[in-house]
Formats: structure tokens, C-alpha cells, sequence
């Protein structure tokens, strides 16, 4: 995908584009002339919260972090599916944390970050690890085709009219550490729904949040247990099962 303010400099053929709605650059109306016919997707921005679009950009003298909540809910009002959120990797986790606490799941939205110098690349926690969260494209270069030309790379379900589906986080198997009162520290990725524990030999197994509330405990021989969380809460409910 392809951005500029001027849209001079975009060349043809690309599967997708974006331009502003509204701005000093007000360039989506130019998009949809040049390219609409041609079927490819165009992606529209809004700078400032009070306009309604395809993405919100959030950086200095545009949009902020605390108003991204209401403008994602608004335009979910107004029927828009998985509205985006453009914004530097440098703010992409403040800006997940924020919609979370306002009660925005990760699936109704779309992430795409700026991060340039790393080469094509989607951020997330595998990739530039500048990010915990794995997001759905990311702007690279602002220097596509040797001109000044902003090229983003997609998720293939980018502009998918579905929820994109759950990828599985699977860790690496660990030692635990061994003796009474040992604990093993596990990280918890923000936003999951089921743990899924395997042991070999009779474990204890508990957890505390920041916040102070605990996760179930199991104690069991040889065991397969997993928790599930309640959408919407912070409660878990715990299942086990010998192995």
C-alpha cells in the first residue's frame, strides 16, 4: 500500500492506497478519482478525531492516544468494521493498553504502525520486537521507489470484511524451578483467553495479576489443566484433567 500528499508520486498498479480526508493534505477525493475504477483498495485517514474514516492517524498535531477510544467507537456506531489505528511502534502497546481499559477488543480494531529503518517488516513482539503486539500492517519507508513515497505492508486480511482469525501464542517448554516455596514465573500474553499447562509430576500451579487478583490453583498428579477467561471479565474458570 501506497501514501503520499501528493498524489503525483503514486505509482499505478499497487494493490491498495491511502490519502486524508480532511488536513492540510486533503488527498482520499483524488484517490478515488485516479484509482476507484480500477477495483483496488483505497483506505481513508482522518488527522483529527472529529473526522470519520477508514483509520485514525494519531501523532503530534494529529489525533492522541486518548481520544482513539471514542473516535473507535463512534465509527463502530456508524457501522465501520475494524476501524484503524495508525500510529509509531514507539506508542503502539500505550495505545492497545488504552483501548483496552475502555473495553475494545483486539478483534474489532486494526493496528498499523510506522516504523522505518528495519526494513519491510509488520511489527509485533516476533518481528522488530518494539511492540508486544503483533500488528495488522506496518509503513516502512518513507522513501519507496527512490521517491518521497510512504509504502506500508499488509496483513493478506487486511481489508477482510471478516475478524481475522485467532492465531495460537505456543512458548517454548522450560525447566520450572524445584523446592518448596519455588515459583516459576510465566508470562501471560496481554489479551489471552486460555492457558494451556502441561506437567509430568505433581505441580501447584497459581498466578497473581499487577493488579492483585488471582488466577484459579490446581494441584494435581500428572496433569493437563487450562484456564478460560469470561469475555468481558476478569474472572477465570479452571479445567483439569490427569494426563
Amino acid at each position: 500500500m501506497y501514501d503520499s500528499t501528493n498524489v503525483g508520486t503514486l505509482p499505478h498498479g499497487a494493490d491498495a492506497y491511502a490519502g486524508y480526508v480532511q488536513g492540510a493534505f486533503p488527498t482520499f477525493a483524488a484517490l478515488e478519482r485516479l484509482f476507484a475504477a480500477s477495483g483496488v483498495h483505497l483506505l481513508s485517514i482522518a488527522v483529527f478525531a472529529s473526522g470519520d474514516a477508514d483509520c485514525l492517524d494519531i501523532e503530534v498535531g494529529d489525533a492522541t492516544i486518548a481520544q482513539a477510544p471514542g473516535w473507535v467507537k463512534r465509527q463502530l456506531a456508524r457501522g465501520a468494521h475494524r476501524p484503524c489505528l495508525y500510529t509509531s511502534v514507539s506508542n503502539m502497546d500505550a495505545l492497545v493498553t488504552t483501548l483496552g481499559g475502555a473495553g475494545i477488543s483486539r478483534a474489532e480494531v486494526r493496528f498499523w504502525s510506522a516504523h522505518y529503518g528495519q526494513g519491510k517488516h509488520i511489527c509485533g513482539a516476533g518481528t522488530c520486537g518494539l511492540t508486544r503486539h503483533a500488528c495488522d500492517g506496518t509503513q516502512w519507508t518513507d522513501a519507496a521507489l527512490g521517491r518521497s513515497l510512504d509504502e506500508s505492508i499488509l496483513l493478506s486480511d487486511f481489508f477482510s470484511l471478516s475478524a481475522p482469525a485467532t492465531q495460537p501464542i505456543v512458548e517454548e517448554s522450560m525447566l520450572l524451578k524445584t523446592g518448596a516455596g519455588s515459583l516459576t514465573p510465566v508470562a501471560i500474553p496481554h489479551g489471552a483467553t486460555h492457558v494451556r499447562l502441561l506437567a509430568q509430576d505433581t505441580a501447584t500451579v497459581g498466578s497473581r495479576g499487577h493488579n492483585g487478583w488471582r488466577y484459579p490453583r490446581v494441584s494435581s498428579p500428572p496433569w493437563c489443566s487450562g484456564w478460560t477467561r469470561a469475555p468481558g471479565t476478569s474472572r477465570w474458570s479452571v479445567n483439569s484433567r490427569s494426563a
